[in-house]
Protein backbone atom coordinates (compact mmCIF):
# COMPACT_ATOMS: atom_id res chain seq x y z
CA UNK A 1 0.00 0.00 0.00
CA UNK A 2 1.56 3.51 -1.19
CA UNK A 3 0.86 6.46 0.92
CA UNK A 4 -1.77 7.65 -0.64
CA UNK A 5 -3.62 4.53 -0.29
CA UNK A 6 -2.29 4.81 3.61
CA UNK A 7 -3.72 8.63 3.64
CA UNK A 8 -7.23 6.95 1.61
CA UNK A 9 -7.82 3.64 4.39
CA UNK A 10 -6.49 6.03 7.63
CA UNK A 11 -9.63 8.49 6.04
CA UNK A 12 -12.15 5.90 5.59
CA UNK A 13 -11.41 4.17 9.18
CA UNK A 14 -11.60 7.66 10.53
CA UNK A 15 -15.26 8.01 9.14
CA UNK A 16 -15.65 4.23 10.22
CA UNK A 17 -14.98 4.69 13.77
CA UNK A 18 -18.05 5.35 14.95
CA UNK A 19 -19.53 2.64 14.01
CA UNK A 20 -16.81 0.23 14.93
CA UNK A 21 -17.16 1.78 18.39
CA UNK A 22 -20.90 0.72 18.27
CA UNK A 23 -20.15 -2.92 17.24
CA UNK A 24 -17.34 -2.96 19.57
CA UNK A 25 -14.73 -3.50 16.88
CA UNK A 26 -11.05 -2.39 17.29
CA UNK A 27 -10.09 -0.11 14.51
CA UNK A 28 -6.60 -2.64 14.67
CA UNK A 29 -8.90 -5.78 14.31
CA UNK A 30 -10.08 -4.65 11.04
CA UNK A 31 -8.48 -5.68 7.62
CA UNK A 32 -8.70 -5.04 4.27
CA UNK A 33 -11.01 -8.14 3.76
CA UNK A 34 -14.04 -7.04 6.41
CA UNK A 35 -17.11 -7.86 4.73
CA UNK A 36 -18.42 -3.92 5.89
CA UNK A 37 -22.21 -4.98 4.99
CA UNK A 38 -22.32 -8.83 6.16
CA UNK A 39 -21.02 -7.20 9.50
CA UNK A 40 -22.92 -4.55 10.00
CA UNK A 41 -20.11 -1.57 10.06
CA UNK A 42 -22.13 -0.11 7.10
CA UNK A 43 -25.79 -0.59 4.91
CA UNK A 44 -26.93 1.42 2.07
CA UNK A 45 -27.34 4.93 3.58
CA UNK A 46 -23.98 4.76 5.79
CA UNK A 47 -22.16 3.99 2.89
CA UNK A 48 -23.45 7.61 1.22
CA UNK A 49 -22.60 9.63 4.39
CA UNK A 50 -19.36 7.80 4.64
CA UNK A 51 -18.36 8.83 0.88
CA UNK A 52 -19.58 12.57 1.87
CA UNK A 53 -17.30 12.65 4.68
CA UNK A 54 -14.36 11.43 2.70
CA UNK A 55 -15.16 14.37 0.40
CA UNK A 56 -14.99 16.94 3.11
CA UNK A 57 -11.97 15.26 4.56
CA UNK A 58 -10.24 15.58 0.99
CA UNK A 59 -11.77 18.68 -0.27
CA UNK A 60 -12.50 16.71 -3.36
CA UNK A 61 -16.05 16.31 -4.86
CA UNK A 62 -15.89 12.45 -5.77
CA UNK A 63 -17.43 10.86 -8.96
CA UNK A 64 -19.92 8.58 -7.70
CA UNK A 65 -21.29 7.51 -11.03
CA UNK A 66 -17.37 6.00 -11.19
CA UNK A 67 -17.62 4.09 -8.57
CA UNK A 68 -18.74 0.05 -9.03
CA UNK A 69 -20.75 0.13 -5.70
CA UNK A 70 -21.41 -3.84 -6.42
CA UNK A 71 -18.01 -4.07 -5.84
CA UNK A 72 -18.00 -1.76 -2.44
CA UNK A 73 -17.79 -4.69 -0.23
CA UNK A 74 -14.90 -4.73 1.56
CA UNK A 75 -12.43 -1.98 2.81
CA UNK A 76 -9.81 -3.10 0.59
CA UNK A 77 -12.01 -2.54 -2.76
CA UNK A 78 -13.63 0.53 -0.99
CA UNK A 79 -9.72 2.07 -0.83
CA UNK A 80 -8.83 0.74 -4.15
CA UNK A 81 -11.52 2.23 -5.95
CA UNK A 82 -11.24 5.63 -4.31
CA UNK A 83 -7.24 5.58 -5.47
CA UNK A 84 -8.72 5.18 -9.02
CA UNK A 85 -10.52 8.17 -8.92
CA UNK A 86 -8.12 10.09 -7.44
CA UNK A 87 -5.20 8.74 -9.82
CA UNK A 88 -7.57 8.72 -12.83
CA UNK A 89 -8.60 12.47 -12.11
CA UNK A 90 -12.28 11.49 -11.11
CA UNK A 91 -12.25 14.15 -8.32
CA UNK A 92 -12.69 18.03 -8.40
CA UNK A 93 -12.01 20.42 -5.89
CA UNK A 94 -14.32 21.77 -3.68
CA UNK A 95 -15.12 25.50 -4.08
Amino acid sequence: MNGSEKELRDIVMDGLAPRLRILGLAREAVDDDLDLFASGVLDSLSLIDLLMSVEQRLGQTLDFESLDFTRLVTLGVLVEQLQRLRDTGRVGYVA
